[in-house]
């Protein structure tokens, strides 16, 4: 009887804020959240809460045996578009010796999510924990609760001020990102460049690797967040420049997920701002798939010479075999 009120109140409260929610970006309170199970069910006020209303302790309650029952802190969160989404925890946890303050985020019944809690001097003193996770249109139900095996010795719990989200990387089966846009390091030069031919104003990024104190090359990497609807076979497209010099290879490896390394077929070119498309055929997940360009194995600046990359861009294999 009790878990289903928690779940008529859920869907209330869903159906209530389902208007002011369908957005790639907001915040509810915890007092406006649903939750069930906690030692105090009231909201506490510290100092520093976003709200007068306060915030909610999600310390769990004990059972008739002393034992720490599932307690749990409800958002429905409703957003208008698939992808990537940064939460936001905003809460206050006291350190205190021997103690570790936690909590575990569940996003739609899917694998617990450890928040990086922090304690800090006193309870007025609030902080961020964020993580990322992929939502999908329409209401997300995400969860807090302490760890599992929580015990109240070494586990402590958190008060909650707020959860919020906003929208990193939108889920699309068929996009492309810029080079500049992307996540890129050890790069020799970490400027953009501009040698004609590109296809944004923004310039594009030569893979050349820097080098270490040690004189050795860094693994330079250009690092490209693709967040696909449909798990399956894809077409990625590297668009790049690369001129041609007798003696020198032009080089790029791809590495999708962690996976194998992927040996472009790179081409030289009568000149740097002659462009042309590596294309590969990988095996996406859904959700979101990081596709890392680096450098080949062994590279040495002398026959294995660096590119410069444009974009990426990725396709459904079948849709690409029917548009040939």
């Amino acid at each position: 009887m009790k878990k289903l009120l928690v779940l008529l109140a859920a869907l209330l409260l869903t159906v209530c804020c389902s208007a002011a929610l369908a957005e790639d970006a907001g915040s509810i309170l915890a007092v406006d959240a649903a939750y069930m199970g906690l030692a105090n069910m009231e909201p506490q006020v510290k100092g520093g809460e976003t709200s007068e209303r306060g915030c909610i302790g999600i310390q769990p309650a004990t059972d008739a045996d002393g034992a720490f029952v599932d307690a749990y802190m409800l958002f429905p969160v409703e957003v208008a578009t698939d992808g990537l989404y940064e939460i936001t925890v905003r809460y206050a946890a006291k350190a205190k010796e021997g103690q570790t303050r936690c909590a575990d985020l569940i996003v739609n019944d899917g694998e617990r999510i450890h928040l990086p809690i922090v304690g800090q001097d006193d309870w007025n003193i609030y902080k961020d924990a964020k993580v990322e996770v992929c939502l999908k249109a329409g209401v997300n139900n995400l969860t807090l609760k302490n760890v599992e095996g929580f015990d109240n010795s070494t586990f402590k719990a958190i008060n909650v001020d707020s959860l919020s989200w906003a929208l990193l990387v939108p889920a699309a089966d068929e996009g492309s990102i810029l080079a500049v846009d992307a996540e890129f390091a050890h790069l020799n030069d970490m400027n953009p460049q501009f040698k004609g031919g590109e296809s944004s104003d923004k310039g594009v990024l030569g893979l050349q690797p820097k080098t270490r104190a040690s004189g050795e090359f860094a693994e330079s990497r250009i690092e490209f967040t693709v967040v696909v609807k449909t798990a399956g076979a894809y077409e990625l497209t590297v668009r790049y420049s690369a001129k041609a010099k007798d003696g020198q290879t032009r080089c790029c490896d791809m590495i999708v997920n962690e996976g194998e390394r992927i040996h472009l077929p790179i081409v030289g070119q009568a000149d740097w701002n002659v462009y042309a498309d590596a294309v590969v055929t990988v095996e996406l997940q859904e959700g979101v798939n990081v596709i890392r360009l680096v450098n080949v194995e062994g590279y040495d600046n002398s026959t294995w010479k660096s590119i410069n990359v444009d974009y990426l861009a990725w396709k459904p294999a079948e849709a690409a075999a029917l548009a040939e």
